[in-house]
């Protein structure tokens, strides 16, 4: 399993405890009760969740004539994949470090 991938899932795991946090605690809302006026639990989910989606945005292949998207490969829901460790597309490593579109040895 490559280590994006577990760190992928280790950040969706965490989300969901979060949720799961939010909705355990959360009291019956009043209709007139904004979003503003919102608990902790819920700010701290709801921007956890954005970070885990820029992290999946963030995925992509270090190859500069590539430089496709790792988890997200298409505008449908069935286009989300796991992340591997190399590209799906070119077989470049992930991790791979490109300076002047060149690969460098670490």
């Amino acid at each position: 399993m490559s280590k994006y991938k577990r760190r992928l899932i280790y950040l969706l795991l965490i989300q969901l405890v979060l949720t799961l946090v939010h909705v355990a605690l959360r009291e019956p809302q009043e209709v007139n009760e904004g979003a503003f006026t919102s608990p902790f639990h819920f700010w701290l989910a709801l921007w956890f969740g954005v970070f885990v989606v820029l992290y999946a945005f963030s995925l992509r292949c270090q190859n500069t004539g590539c430089r496709k998207m790792q988890v997200f490969r298409g505008y449908s829901v069935f286009d989300l994949r796991w992340p591997e460790g190399k590209c799906y597309s070119c077989g470049t490593p992930i991790s791979a470090v490109y300076k002047n579109g060149r690969p460098v040895e670490p």
